[in-house]
């Protein structure tokens, strides 16, 4: 992945006006426990497709789409995907065990069980670890801005969302990061979509609410032209992908 500065990430976007994915850590990892969040086969299905179209529209010459991974993301997510992963590891072995005893059954089964899986030797969690780490290495990296970090330190500190609740300063940086690329690609008028995608409703969302941003945060957002989304499907549509 290469790490440019905020005028830098800028200026190399332009060569490839493209739409922009500035997804979160909760986002990236979520493609690690897609099986563990989702019960519908569908929706994950859906959720899967998303990705990968986003992902191989990143990795087209030229560019059908832009990956900006701001900081502190690649720290995040390799603290957090290595146990998300041996937590599905953990789950897939229980599907194991439990299909284990309905095969001493199935003398008293209505039907044959068939041949024995076990899913816990599939390598899931792995190859969906792989897709979600592949957007770290398709993208690019914002170097650590001073000021950014100032004003996300100002917003932990006044409790300004994402931080409303206190804390999440690692949020703030990522926002406060994603905003000052927005704003400086403005200044280059660039035309295509900006859309930010998390999956953190506590922190990004009004209290009570799934889907509708915070009223400070929205406004910052359209401010600079970001899309807000909640989920694959709806970045790859705000992308027009």
């Amino acid at each position: 992945m290469t790490t440019l500065s905020i005028t830098e990430v800028a200026r190399e976007i332009m060569k490839s006006a493209a739409p922009v994915l500035f997804p979160d850590t909760c986002s990236l990892v979520d493609l690690i426990r897609l099986p563990i969040r989702n019960n519908e086969p569908a929706k994950v299905l859906r959720t899967l497709n998303a990705a990968q179209e986003i992902l191989a529209a990143a990795r087209q010459t030229p560019r059908k789409a832009w990956i900006v991974i701001a900081p502190p993301i690649p720290i995040e997510w390799a603290e957090h995907s290595v146990a998300t992963t041996e937590n599905l590891s953990v789950e897939l072995r229980r599907i194991d065990e439990l299909l284990e005893v309905l095969h001493t059954l199935e003398p008293i089964a209505k039907f044959p069980l068939g041949s024995r899986i076990s899913y816990s030797d599939l390598e899931i969690g792995a190859g969906l670890s792989n897709i979600s780490q592949n957007f770290l290495l398709s993208g690019i990296e914002i170097q650590s801005d001073h000021d950014s970090t100032v004003k996300a330190s100002f917003r932990e500190i006044s409790k300004t969302p994402p931080a409303a609740k206190g804390g999440a300063h690692k949020d703030c940086m990522i926002v406060e990061h994603v905003i000052a690329v927005c704003r400086e690609l403005d200044n280059h008028s660039f035309a295509a979509n900006k859309v930010f995608l998390t999956s953190n409703t506590h922190d990004f969302c009004e209290p009570g609410s799934r889907s509708t941003l915070q009223a400070t945060l929205a406004e910052e957002f359209e401010s600079v032209g970001l899309e807000f989304t909640l989920t694959w499907e709806w970045a790859r549509q705000k992308m027009g992908l």
